[in-house]
């Protein structure tokens, strides 16, 4: 009698023990795949702000020198050729790169960031047009027909874009900041 609650013992306690040894297995994989997926998202999600951050910085900075550089009269064709190019590669990459970032804004972080996102490209498109209206200025000094732009078109241009500038600078800084 005493062999047979011995068996029975070590049946029960080596199946207690493969029960458990199973159920961890289950659970630990499922535990491992979802710590895996969370460092996975975090460095996409990081991957992410450097390029959006990056993104931004490159806008910001093409811009503010083009209106510092029209706001100073810097607008001889060599000094124009300074920045022109700088700002179309910087505005071509902020609206090519916009429903991309859109959607990874809406993926990583939040309804509430993706919301201001869009609100930072509306003030992106509004300074884009205002700088549009320095274009005919700008055709003219690389043809040759000016050699420097004319103070009374750009300076009003200029004016309007101070403004917007500054609002969109700090919009940027806290959406930034917010993103982190």
């Amino acid at each position: 009698m005493s062999t047979i609650r011995e068996n029975i013992g070590t049946i029960f306690v080596t199946s207690v023990i493969g029960l458990i040894t199973g159920l961890l297995t289950i659970f630990s994989d499922k535990i491992v795949e979802n710590v895996k997926l969370a460092i996975n998202r975090a460095d996409h999600q990081y991957e992410n702000f450097d390029k959006l951050a990056t993104d931004f910085s490159d806008y910001m900075s093409a811009v503010g020198w083009a209106v510092e550089f029209y706001d100073k009269g810097f607008t001889k064709k060599s000094s124009l050729e300074m920045v022109i190019p700088k700002y179309n590669d910087a505005i071509i990459n902020m609206r090519k790169r916009e429903y991309v970032n859109l959607a990874l804004i809406h993926r990583y972080w939040s309804e509430g960031a993706a919301k201001e996102f869009k609100e930072i490209m509306k003030k992106v498109r509004e300074i884009d047009m205002l700088i549009h209206d320095l274009n005919s200025e700008a055709e003219q000094i690389e043809s040759g027909k000016k050699e420097k732009a004319d103070p009374a078109i750009t300076k009003p241009v200029i004016e309007k874009i101070k403004p917007l500038l500054n609002d969109l600078e700090s919009r940027v800084d806290v959406f930034l900041s917010e993103l982190t």
